[in-house]
């Protein structure tokens, strides 16, 4: 035979099949199948799935329960004054102004709270707003030092009928008198009405 009928002949069987193909880089990789059950040592399957259905209804039961209950002492706690403490009713004064020359005569006529004659100072104001009498306790008041008194006991509580008497030689009509005690400001003014 000739050389290159040879050639010629494996040439032709080269050309039939196509050349083999190189896998592509970052083409999917074909798996191999997973193995039959069971599975070779050291895979183990997962345990069987168990029903937890009954456990979280419990759960959720006592969770309910105890919301309840920690949100029904919190509102009872609100509600029965144990968080902010006793409601006070505030302190009020109430004053008369009448007129009978040469004397002003504010009269109490109303006492809500702990006003104690000690504690509680009087300071007046002119009509044009600039200070006549200087905060001054009613125990130290006197006539002829300030041009007013106070008429009642000097060493307890202002009662109902007390009275603060102020000339009207010191103090004209307009002026603003403010009494001041432990966390309250009464204020009137002499006016005749």
């Amino acid at each position: 035979m000739d050389a290159t009928l040879i050639t010629d002949a494996v040439d032709r069987k080269a050309m039939a099949q196509p050349p083999p193909q190189q896998p592509r880089i970052g083409a999917p990789q074909q798996q191999a199948p997973y193995p039959p059950y069971p599975y070779p040592y050291p895979y183990w399957p997962p345990p069987p799935r168990r029903d937890n259905t009954l456990l979280i209804v419990v759960i959720i039961v006592v969770v309910m329960v105890a919301g309840s209950a920690i949100m029904a002492a919190i509102l009872h706690a609100v509600v029965s004054g144990l968080v902010s403490g006793p409601i006070t009713q505030p302190k009020l004064l109430g004053l008369s102004v009448s007129r009978n020359p040469p004397l002003w005569i504010i009269t109490i006529t109303l006492v809500r709270g702990d006003w104690t004659v000690p504690g509680t100072t009087l300071t007046i104001y002119r009509s044009d707003g600039t200070m006549n009498l200087t905060a001054t306790p009613l125990v130290a008041l006197d006539p002829s030092l300030h041009g007013a008194s106070f008429s009642g006991n000097d060493n307890s509580l202002i009662e109902i009928g007390e009275q603060i008497v102020l000339s009207t030689a010191w103090y004209g009509t307009g002026s603003r008198v403010v009494l001041v005690g432990q966390n309250a400001v009464v204020e009137t003014a002499l006016a005749a009405y």
